[in-house]
Parts: structure tokens; C-alpha cells; sequence
């Protein structure tokens, strides 16, 4: 069994992440049961997200070897993530078992998805900010920071709003797939990465609005090919899903 706790977490916390394979099936409440599980515990008071991924299969062992596993890599980023002054569920570690399954734990995070948030473009008053621009804003400061979450969809994405002043506070979930840079990268980089939070709506169009005029980028020509760009990729996304829905459903 491998295991790694961080620093300054309570016994009790040390505790339960040791015994987590032997708690995860018995204990806790579902909040998703997919291709990995996540679950809700309550240790000391404090709920904490547990996250058991699949079991690692001969290619998964491969991956361990070279870069870690999944639970390890979204533990690391995690880290780095905060370090970086980026908001995330703080890691209180990580684990494999024996039998193959990796466990990560990390405190809750309470805040909205960005799904639920989506159609919210009205002012609320003449000093407000809409949740388009403040993501528009958020988005820009993680690529200026060199971050890339590859998982960067519309509910790994969360928020919070300050109802003093209006103002919005985001955070990153399922972040076992990202890219760190020692700068920026280019804005065809940046660009792609923001195709995946959301199809090609009203939303997105003011996202990607407020997201050239802040990075000195934008003219209509500009704009109105990356709407098409946007479009050529949901079209694909679509086709891809389409396709692994009949494999499955496919009869051998």
C-alpha cells in the first residue's frame, strides 16, 4: 500500500484516509457512482470528499511508474494549485491498496457549479459584474499563470458569490488532468482550452467577448472565427460521443 497524508491534518483525518478501503464501500454517502466513485464522509464534524478511481489496469500500472497515478496527480495539483493562489479542495491525501484502487480525499467544496450559474448574464446593479465577465476574468488569470485544467468543463468549475458586493470567487474540482506552463501559452492554446466549459451559447459568446478584449486580442474577425472554431469542435465532440455510445451499446 502506498500512501501520503499532508502536513497538518488532524489524527482523526490521518486515520480515515489510512483506512479508506476498508470504510469506502461500508460507510459514507454516494454523490457519484461512474467510471470512478465519489463519496461524502463526515470525520470530527468536518465533511470530507473521498474519490475511489477505477481500478488500475496494466496500462494504469504503466502510468504509475512514469507520471503517477490519477488520485497522486490530482493530489499534486492540487497543491500546486494552491500554492499558486488558485482555489481548490484542499488535499488531505492520497492512497493505492493492494488491489489496485487509488483513493483520493480532499476537504468539500461548497461552491455552485458554473452549469447552474450559466444563464445568469443580468446586472445586478451598475457596479456588479456578470458571472460571464468575472469567469472571462477567471479564466485569463489561470492561463496568465501558465495553468491548463484539461477537465475544464462547466462542472469542475465552481463559484461563489460575495452578496456585499457582487463579486465572484472560483474553483477548480477533478483536477487530475492539467498542464502547468512556466508562462502563458499561446492564446491557440488558450482559446482551445476554453471550448470545454460549455457548448456554444450566449454564455459562451460573452466568455469569449470579455476574454479577447482582456488580453488586447480582440477584433470581430478574431471573434467570429473562434465561434466557428467552437462549433467545428462540439460538432466533433458530438460525432466522438455518438460513436462511443454505439460501441457500447454494440452487440459481440
Amino acid at each position: 500500500m502506498t500512501i501520503q497524508l499532508s502536513p497538518n491534518i488532524s489524527e482523526a483525518e490521518r486515520r480515515f484516509v489510512r483506512q479508506l478501503p476498508t470504510l469506502f464501500d461500508a460507510d459514507g454517502e454516494m454523490l457519484y457512482q461512474g467510471r470512478n466513485t465519489v463519496k461524502r464522509f463526515v470525520i470530527e464534524g468536518k465533511p470530507l470528499i473521498a474519490k475511489r478511481f477505477k481500478k488500475m489496469d496494466l496500462l494504469k500500472k504503466i502510468e504509475l511508474m512514469l507520471g503517477g497515478c490519477k488520485a497522486k496527480r490530482a493530489f499534486d495539483n492540487a497543491e500546486k494549485l494552491l500554492s499558486l493562489g488558485f482555489q481548490t479542495p484542499k488535499p488531505l491525501g492520497y492512497l493505492i491498496d493492494n488491489s489496485g484502487y487509488s483513493y483520493l480525499v480532499t476537504q468539500e467544496d461548497t461552491g455552485i457549479p458554473l452549469l447552474d450559474g450559466m444563464n445568469d448574464l443580468t446586472l445586478r446593479g451598475a457596479n456588479d459584474i456578470t458571472l460571464a465577465e468575472a469567469f472571462a476574468d477567471y479564466a485569463l488569470s489561470l492561463h496568465l499563470a501558465g495553468i491548463v485544467h484539461k477537465d475544464f468543463n462547466n462542472t469542475n468549475i465552481r463559484f461563489t458569490r460575495d452578496e456585499n458586493d457582487g463579486s465572484y470567487q472560483f474553483s477548480l474540482i477533478d483536477i487530475n488532468r492539467m498542464k502547468f506552463h512556466d508562462s502563458r501559452p499561446n492564446l491557440r492554446v488558450c482559446l482551445d482550452n476554453l471550448h470545454l466549459f460549455s457548448e456554444c451559447t450566449d454564455f459562451y459568446r460573452a466568455v469569449l467577448s470579455r476574454y479577447l478584449h482582456q488580453s488586447n486580442a480582440f477584433t470581430q474577425q478574431l471573434f467570429e472565427s473562434e465561434l466557428k472554431k467552437k462549433q467545428q469542435h462540439d460538432k466533433r465532440y458530438a460525432q466522438k460521443k455518438a460513436f462511443t455510445r454505439k460501441l457500447k451499446n454494440c452487440k459481440l
